[in-house]
């Protein structure tokens, strides 16, 4: 079972407005979007209507000088 995140706000990747996913904070599951790696994850954008996939991007970067 892996890390469990609370994504709270996203770009839509067609219209690129900002969606918010944060409902009133009086429950757990009401602070963001649920995202798990071992599951895959979608939201319809709030303005556009069109499905957006959620993943996780992994970067290489370069080590600090000297390591």
């Amino acid at each position: 079972m892996g890390d469990t995140y609370f994504i709270q706000k996203l770009n839509c990747a067609y219209c690129e407005k900002e969606n918010n996913f944060v409902k009133e904070k009086e429950m757990f599951s009401e602070m963001g979007l649920l995202f798990q790696f071992d599951f895959d994850i979608d939201f319809i954008c709030q303005f556009c209507k069109k499905k957006n996939v959620v993943i996780q991007e992994f970067k290489t970067v370069k080590s600090k000088k000297g390591e």
